[in-house]
C-alpha cells in the first residue's frame, strides 16, 4: 500500500505524534510505503489565483516546481493523510495554501479517475490550555 502524507507543519508536536502512531499502527498491518511532504517546506507558495491549472493543466501552474511532486505522489497513492495542527480556530495556513493549489482536482472542475477510488484522511489537532478561574 502507498500513502501519501501531506503535514501542515513541521513541527514535531501533537499532530505529529499522532501520525506517527498511525504510520507504526498501518506498518504492523503490513507493507507500507509512505511518502511525507511537510508544509510549507515543501510547497512555501500561496495560490495566485491564475486558474491556468484549469484552464491549460496543473503543469502549468507559476508554483509547479513544488505542487508537482505533490500532486503526482497524491495520485500514484493508495490513500493520502493530511495532517495540520489547529491555530485560532482554523488549520494552518499552510495547508489552506495547499487545497488552494489542489481546486483542479476537484470534480467540478477536471476530475481526476486516480482520485474516485483514494482514501483520504484528515488528521486536525488542538491543543486545548485550561484557563483557571479566579
Amino acid at each position: 500500500m502507498k500513502i501519501t502524507i501531506i503535514n501542515g507543519s513541521s513541527r514535531k508536536g501533537n499532530t505529529y505524534a499522532v501520525t506517527q502512531i498511525f504510520k507504526n499502527e498501518m506498518t504492523a498491518c503490513g507493507e507500507v510505503k509512505f511518502t511525507e511532504f511537510y508544509l510549507p517546506q515543501d510547497m512555501p507558495m500561496f495560490c495566485i489565483g491564475c486558474a491556468s491549472c484549469f484552464d491549460k493543466g496543473e503543469q502549468t501552474c507559476p508554483n509547479a516546481e513544488y505542487t508537482m511532486p505533490i500532486f503526482e505522489s497524491l495520485l500514484g497513492a493508495d490513500a493520502v493523510i493530511i495532517t495540520t495542527p489547529v491555530y485560532v480556530m482554523q488549520a494552518a495556513g499552510a495547508v489552506t495554501a495547499f487545497l488552494n493549489h489542489s481546486g483542479f482536482l476537484s470534480l467540478v472542475h477536471r476530475p481526476h479517475r486516480e482520485c474516485s477510488a483514494k482514501r483520504l484522511l484528515f488528521f486536525l489537532l488542538h491543543q486545548r490550555q485550561e484557563q483557571k478561574r479566579q
